[in-house]
Order: C-alpha cells, then sequence, then structure tokens
C-alpha cells in the first residue's frame, strides 16, 4: 500500500483531510493552524495601530452633506490625480476643498471593506481611510489600555 504526497510538503507522509479538501501531514496540518493564528494576530495588531493613529472624532460615522460633490473642488479635474496615493495637484485640491469631510464619509461608506479602499478621496490614502475603517468596528474595550 502506497502513502499519497502530503499537498503541503509534497513529501509521502500519513494525511488528514481538512474541511477545504487540503489532505496535509501532521507537520504542515501544525503550520497551517499556526499560519491561521498569526493572521487573526495581524488583524488584531491593525486594528489596535489604527486606533492610535485615528482621531476620536473620526471613529464617530458622519452623513454626508447633501450635494456635496456639486462643491468639491475636484469636480472638474482629472480622475487620475487621485489614483494611488495621489498625484501633488490632486492632494492640494483636496487640502482646499470645503467639503473633505463629506466626501471622505461618502468613500468609506461607498467601499466598507478596509482592503479595498483605493485612490486619494478625502484628504486620506488608502490605507488612512482602511485605518478609520478599522478603527469603526473595532470593540469599545479596545480604547481601554490592557491589563497586564
Amino acid at each position: 500500500m502506497t502513502v499519497r504526497a502530503c499537498d503541503g510538503c509534497r513529501k509521502h507522509r500519513p494525511r488528514e483531510e481538512f474541511d477545504d479538501g487540503a489532505a496535509v501531514c501532521r507537520a504542515c496540518a501544525v503550520r497551517r493552524e499556526k499560519n491561521r493564528a498569526a493572521y487573526a494576530g495581524r488583524v488584531e495588531k491593525r486594528r489596535a495601530a489604527a486606533l492610535k493613529r485615528v482621531t476620536p472624532d473620526m471613529r464617530v460615522r458622519r452623513r454626508p452633506a447633501p450635494g456635496w460633490e456639486t462643491r468639491a473642488r475636484c469636480t472638474p479635474a482629472d480622475a487620475a490625480e487621485f489614483d494611488g496615493d495621489g498625484t501633488p495637484e490632486g492632494r492640494a485640491l483636496c487640502a482646499a476643498c470645503p467639503v473633505a469631510r463629506s466626501c471622505l464619509e461618502d468613500a468609506l461608506e461607498t467601499n466598507p471593506d478596509p482592503e479595498q479602499q483605493v485612490g486619494y478621496q478625502g484628504r486620506r490614502k488608502p490605507d488612512q481611510r482602511a485605518d478609520i475603517l478599522y478603527a469603526r468596528t473595532a470593540p469599545a474595550y479596545r480604547l481601554l489600555p490592557e491589563a497586564s
């Protein structure tokens, strides 16, 4: 009787079946669980760091002012100026905009997934908007210092 190769390390060892269909050896199963726990820990650390970087007033959700788009400075501008982290010209337009807060709230409502934030909007880079979203979704007890 032959033992099939592990899906993780490709060595011929006894395998365990997982819900997602993977069949891996014990060593790969342990490594897989450690990676899963490490990913969960990274998400928690990201939320904790976001709480430190985001001011308390940004944690509160506000409704965008009606008709704010017509007063935005970026309305006649080229959309390419706001791709990625934005060009200096695009950031300068945004810095002088009277409706930046409404623009930010609209960007956060339109795409509530922190990992999918793109482009420069509301005077914030994508990673800054992701921090705001993480801070808004963090449980309230995280605002308190941890007991040691």
